[in-house]
This record gives C-alpha cells, structure tokens and sequence, in this order.
C-alpha cells in the first residue's frame, strides 16, 4: 500500500485537510437520510469500529474465492489471490485489529449475487456406454446465486446420481442413445431449471469428449452480494472474526483515446465479514478501475451505495485517497487491488469521523434541539425527557432521548427509548433507529462473548502449560519453595 500512499502524497499534498471524516460501523445507526422538516446533530468524534472490539481483535481470512470464468481471463502476473491477499493484510495495517492469514485451512464463506441461481448451462453433450459420465471439468453442475443453493434431479436416466449439495455428479450409462435430463438449482429467492440432452455411444478410442467452459454470467454493476454465515471451519480458526473475498470480475481491455490505446483493468470483489459463530457484520461489493497515470475513482463503486453523506465524508477524507494509478501498466492490477482492499477495511480503522443524526421536531422539542447545537447532550437529554413527562404519547421526545443516550455510549438505554417512540409511533424513522441499533448492540454482545472465550481459552492453555513442567517436578520427587529444581543431597554425617 506504501506506493500508492506514495503517489498521492505527491499529487495531492496542497490539497490536504486536516480533519479525518469518514464514518465507521459504530455511528451507522445514527445516520438517516434527511426527509421533511428534521434537526440534524453533527459533530466529530473518534470512530470505535467493530462495536468497540479491543486492540488487537483478530480477523481469520478464511477464503479468496476466483470463479472459473474469472481465473481463464487473469492475465499471467496478475493472480488475484496472491494480489488480494497481499492488499487485505495491508489495508488493516493500519487499523486496531490484526489479520491472520487462514487460506486453505477448509473455512468457508460462501458468496454470491443476492438472486434466485442461475445455473452454468455447460454439460457435456456426449457420454460413452460403461464409462463415468463427464459433466464439465468440475464433475458438478454449478449455479451463481445468493446461497445456499440446493439441487435437484427433475428428471434422469436410471442411475443419474446429483448431489443435493454440492451438485456433483455421478452416472455411468448402461446402454446407447439419447438421454434427455433436467437439473434444478433453488435458494430462498426461487429455482432455476437447465433441460439438456446427452447422446450416449459405444466405446470408441477415437471419440474426443469436449468439455464446455461455462460462459460468464452477466453481473450487473448494480447487483447486490450477499454472504452466507462461515460452515465447517475447522478447529485450528479460532479468531473471533472471519473475512471472505469473492471476485466478481478480474477485467482489462484496451481503450482508444485521441488515437492514443490504453490499457484500462478492473478489479470487482465482493467481501463478507461475519462473526465466527455466523452472525453477519458487512457483506460489500466494490468495484475500481485503473488506467496508467489516471486518478482513480475517488470513491469506488460500491454496492449497496454508500449514501449521500457517507460520500461526502469519503471524498474530503486526504488519508483515503489514492489519487494516481502507477505508471507501469504491469501494476495495475496490483494498485486496483489495494484500493479495493483498503475501500472495503478503511471504515474499520481509529480515526476521527464525522457523525449526522437525524432528530424528532416538534414545538415542544426546540428547547432541547437548541443545546444540541450546543453538542450538550445530557442537557438536550434531560429537555427531552421533561418533554416527554410532560406528555407521555410524543414520539418524538423519546426517540430524540434514545439519540442522546448513543451520543454518550449509554446504547442499553437508547434502544429502550427507541422501543418506546415505536410503541406510539411505529413510522420509519423510529423503527429503522430501533432496528439498526439492536442489530448493532447484538453485533457488540456477541462480539464480546468471543473475546472472553477466546481470552478464557488462552488463559486455560497458559495455566495448563505452567502446570505441566510443575506437575512433572513434584513427580520426579522435589519442588522447592523458589520452584527451582534441585538435587536430593545427602544429610552431613553427625560428629
């Protein structure tokens, strides 16, 4: 990452600003998008990414995911995995918590486009009497799709095995002729059915069975990624929380422009992060594109998008961009993988950012909005709640409350509030408050129950490795007081 900070420091020192204003994780639910006749608070503070997980919380990197139809168009040089990786442990350099590389441990994340599958319609058309039957390279069918996807065989030759699972496939045809045979691929979204025919022949050495490579399929920019919760990791992962990346597309193409050609390349990935025990923390597609010596999008496409404010902090924020692609062209790929990692781990670092809430506004409010503007929150508090005695069915009064108790780090009693501006009522300002809030303080419990088992992990092993060496001394026959071990020493003979 050292390079590209390089290059923007270069091209971009006069430009820099002081204040640091992205928003993390722990204010999202603070932030609303302004509608009607509303308060708004603004005000900067440090960012507690990962609900306030200690120094040095640990992230498993559990896969990196490069489809079939990806890998046969990386050019040699630019592996997205080697690339990927290198780029993740660099982004959270900088932030509180440490990655530790778990690639090929067998943890997995599975994820994929947030749609009913779309099954790779690439099955082997031709199949030999007594021989296994060769579907694709994979030996499985295969489906893009929000997971889990689950398979079914619709129709079939005598014999016909599909795994409900993984969708491989196993068959020996007995006799001649054609086949004909209907797979079906489901999730929560719907199913997908790919009807295809299959010609059987005798034994011939000299028949050549072609296997299809599935066409790529068409993934809109817009397209939302979804993760499913972390299964079978093994014993060995034990860190708290796991990260997953999918590549979506590994793309370049050459570009003309005033009859000068370019070569422009695009790194899309998706990246899940969950829990270790499957609750999900962020799930986001980012997509950057590189041309040599061109600025790079100064926010990359995100998906979901970033709203409105959240752009504006990135944009003014010098620390995150890199502004200039390198010069050589050979190392596009690696600057687009960088940005790409550091766009995805940036909200996750300690810094300074700048938070807007959206508050209730009601005449009997104005007291307490005032020494908001006064960033006076237990002021504003006590206004809101004397609001609030004074008339128990206003809304708004405790919905502003449950704002100001988050503003000091009191969320317990916040969510409490917001319960209570829903119970009268239930509009979306309130309700969505409520949501993001309980979904984050859930975040936070189960964070922190990981991190006390993991601490009580360790402090068992430590206690049981100080043991041993003990246990073996007193069982040898002598510990003294110090824990020293000594010889046995023959008493001195009496004069």
């Amino acid at each position: 990452m050292g390079h590209i900070e390089k290059w923007g420091r270069e091209m971009n020192e006069i430009r820099r600003k002081h204040l640091h204003v992205v928003i993390g994780m722990s204010a999202l639910a603070l932030l609303l998008a302004t509608t009607g006749c509303v308060a708004q608070v603004r005000d900067v503070r440090k960012q507690t990414p990962f609900f306030d997980a200690p120094e040095g919380t640990k992230i498993a990197l559990v896969g990196i995911d490069v489809p079939e139809w990806v890998a046969e168009t990386v050019p040699e040089g630019d592996d997205p995995v080697t690339l990927l990786r290198s780029a993740l442990e660099e982004a959270f350099v900088d932030s509180p918590y440490r990655l530790v590389d778990r690639l090929g441990t067998g943890g997995k994340i599975a994820i994929g486009p947030d749609t009913k599958p779309a099954i790779l319609e690439n099955a082997s058309r031709i199949a030999i009497v007594g021989r296994p039957f060769s579907y694709d390279a994979g030996e499985a069918a295969r489906a893009y799709g929000a997971p889990d996807i689950t398979w079914e065989l619709v129709s079939g030759p005598q014999g016909f095995r599909l795994d409900p699972e993984t969708g491989a496939i196993r068959w020996i045809p007995q006799t001649t002729g054609r086949v004909a045979i209907t797979l079906a691929a489901r999730n929560h979204h719907g199913e997908h059915r790919y009807d295809f025919a299959v010609e059987v022949e005798d034994d011939d050495e000299e028949l050549e069975i072609l296997l299809r490579t599935p066409l790529p399929p068409y993934i809109s920019p817009e397209q939302v990624f979804v993760g499913s919760p972390p299964n079978g990791l093994p014993a060995s992962i034990t860190e708290p929380l796991v990260l997953a990346a999918h590549v979506i597309g590994w793309n370049e193409m050459e570009e003309s422009i005033e009859g000068r050609t370019r070569r422009r390349v695009t790194a899309d990935v998706a990246y899940s992060l969950w829990t270790r025990h499957g609750r999900e923390i962020e799930t986001r597609r980012v997509r950057v594109s590189a041309v040599r010596l061109q600025s790079f999008q100064t926010v990359p496409d995100m998906v979901p998008q970033w709203s409105s404010w959240k752009r504006i902090n990135w944009e003014s924020d010098s620390g995150y961009r890199p502004i200039t692609a390198p010069m050589e062209e050979s190392e596009l790929f690696r600057a687009a993988a960088d940005v790409s990692a550091r766009a995805f781990a940036y909200p996750y670092g300690n810094r300074d950012v700048r938070f807007s809430a959206q508050l209730a506004d009601d005449a009997a409010l104005k007291p307490g909005l005032e020494l908001v503007k006064e960033s006076n929150w237990e002021g504003a508090y006590q206004s809101f709640a004397e609001a609030a005695e004074a008339n128990p069915e206003l809304a708004g009064a405790y919905y502003n409350m449950g704002v100001m108790r988050e503003l000091q780090g009191r969320n317990e009693e916040a969510i409490e509030y917001y319960r209570r501006a829903v119970a009268i009522d239930s509009r979306g300002m309130h309700t969505r408050q409520l949501n993001a809030a309980e979904r984050r303080f859930e975040l936070h419990q189960d964070l922190t129950e990981e991190l006390e088992a993991e601490a009580k992990a360790e402090a068992k092993a430590e206690a049981e490795a100080k043991a041993e060496p003990e246990a073996e001394a007193e069982a040898e026959g002598g510990m003294p007081e110090d824990g020293a071990l000594v010889a046995d020493e023959e008493a001195p003979d009496d004069e």
